[in-house]
């Protein structure tokens, strides 16, 4: 009786299942963690402590403000990931304002940038007619002082 030997084959061709199994699973992680990243220029926010907040319209630009990078120039000023200066960022805001009358703002300010630069947007907030602020902080660990008791300094003699 004779044997038939096969001989193996090599097979050139790749399971892909694995492959793709992979790449959608880190497709879907990028799609979810990717809906919660901030877009914008990074702020260091004031600490304050925590307070109530009010929901704002559906349509909201995000102002940010940073310190100057060189010592002795101006504050950056950042709309939808875009530098401007105060005469276009009024320019922006009131063609913004002629599509949403009552659209509202959210000025995010850098702690170490300078006052002068936060009065120049808040002036432009104003002359466009823009009446809803939010002004975002980062809320402190601080409690208010209504725990202690009050103490009372007992008079000697």
């Amino acid at each position: 009786m004779r044997r038939h030997r096969r001989d193996f084959e090599i097979l050139s061709e790749m399971n892909l299942t694995n492959l793709l199994d992979t790449a959608f699973v880190l497709l879907i992680a990028f799609i979810i963690t990717s809906s919660s990243i901030r877009q914008g220029m990074q702020v260091d926010l004031p600490q304050v402590a925590p307070q109530t907040t009010r929901d704002l319209p559906q349509s909201t630009v995000e102002i940010s403000i940073a310190k100057a990078e060189v010592a002795g120039t101006t504050d950056r000023i950042v709309v939808d990931d875009q530098r401007v200066d105060v005469q276009t960022l009024k320019a922006l805001l009131s063609a913004k304002k002629m599509v949403d009358p009552k659209m509202s703002v959210i000025v995010s300010g850098d702690g170490a940038s300078t006052l002068q630069t936060l009065y120049q947007v808040f002036s432009v907030l104003k002359e466009v007619g823009i009446e809803t602020v939010g002004l975002p902080t980062a809320p402190t660990d601080l409690k208010p002082d209504t725990d202690k008791p009050n103490k009372k300094k007992a008079k000697a003699g």
